[in-house]
């Protein structure tokens, strides 16, 4: 079985450098096209499957991937795939934001927060640093990630190539669940791909934030606020 873990297309509050987790717009033009490019680049796999999360962003960059693929079978929704929720923080300017969580857990700048924790630690940041307790911390967030990934492993065939569109920070911390060594600053590229491959029981990591089209304008953002 190979996943292709696929970020959605460029949204507006992604373009506008806001925090977006549960909070959702639609993919821009520039999005939209993303998709189709990313969808050009999958025709090289086998691609039996595709699913979703529940946010419109991913199921309006999936339904744009499937129609440059032909797919043909329902595109499935798992809400388990949804970005992380950032509660207080959702739809704030991603750098006032970076900069609060930064300064209310003990960093004088965002840059040594990055440094200093890991990224089940920087998860748990924005659920301290919130005021109202609602952003997820790690053990919450990853909780239902993994459900999902178990979800597909249980589901499909072990002979399946399954495209699934979700978030920069779910394929972030997905990609370092299996592969640790992955380094959990990289900046996700909008429409990117990251493959792990299933044999035997073992997850494996092959591939990480593939750019299928390297003209793509990669979003300015801080790279946990998909």
């Amino acid at each position: 079985m190979r996943l292709y873990l696929v970020r959605h297309g460029e949204t507006y509050l992604n373009k506008y450098k806001r925090m977006q987790g549960w909070a959702d717009t639609p993919l821009t033009d520039a999005g939209i096209e993303m998709a189709r490019e990313c969808g050009e680049h999958l025709k090289q796999y086998p691609i039996t499957q595709m699913i979703t999360s529940d946010m419109g962003r991913t199921i309006q960059t999936g339904n744009e991937i499937a129609k440059v693929l032909g797919l043909k079978s329902d595109i499935k929704q798992i809400p388990a795939f949804r970005e992380t929720f950032f509660g207080y923080y959702e739809g704030a300017d991603a750098d006032q934001a970076w900069t609060d969580v930064a300064q209310k857990n003990g960093f004088a700048l965002v840059g040594e927060l990055y440094q200093s924790a890991k990224i089940s630690d920087i998860e748990n940041c924005f659920h301290k640093a919130d005021p109202t307790g609602d952003a997820e911390d790690y053990y919450t967030f990853m909780s239902r990630v993994i459900a999902g990934l178990e979800q597909v492993e249980a589901t499909y065939d072990k002979g399946d190539h399954i495209v699934i569109v979700t978030h920069g920070n779910t394929i972030r911390n997905l990609a370092c669940y299996v592969d640790p060594s992955v380094n959990p600053t990289e900046q996700l590229v909008n429409a990117g791909v990251s493959i792990i491959e299933i044999a035997d029981g073992t997850r494996n990591l092959i591939s990480y934030n593939i750019k299928p089209n390297d003209t793509w304008r990669l979003s300015d953002e801080v790279s946990t606020t998909d």
